[in-house]
């Protein structure tokens, strides 16, 4: 997970990101309630992160470990800047980060693996 996190901070520190001050997908939200919301989030995502490694799954690990670190990075951007580092563009249609590939992939892991077997925390 350290490693992933260095990836996207270094990223975003090459200095060709844009800000995106909007919310999720780009939608206007309050600054003050999105961040506020983002940090509840990774706060509960890092309880389940820390649920599932003392019950021993991988997969649910390694999702919530990607989803932590891809929340987290972007709630430190916001909180120091003001908004999101984008640094991959797609065509002018959308940009987007590392830490939102991890969350993305976070989520993917997650519902797979849920798909075809329970959760290991209850």
């Amino acid at each position: 997970m350290l490693v992933a996190l260095v990836c996207d901070r270094v990223a975003k520190s090459m200095g060709s990101g844009l800000i995106n001050s909007a919310g999720p997908f780009s939608l206007p939200v309050n600054f003050a309630v999105l961040v506020c919301l983002a940090v509840v989030i990774v706060l509960f995502i890092a309880y389940l992160f820390l649920r599932s490694w003392q019950h021993g799954s991988l997969v649910e690990s390694l999702a919530l470990g990607l989803m932590l670190v891809g929340g987290a990075s972007n709630v430190y951007d916001r909180l120091s800047v003001g908004g999101v580092i984008d640094v991959i563009h797609v065509a002018q249609v959308m940009s987007f980060n590392l830490a939102d590939v991890y969350l993305t992939v976070g989520v993917l892991l997650l519902l797979v693996k849920w798909r075809y077997s329970k959760p290991c925390f209850r």
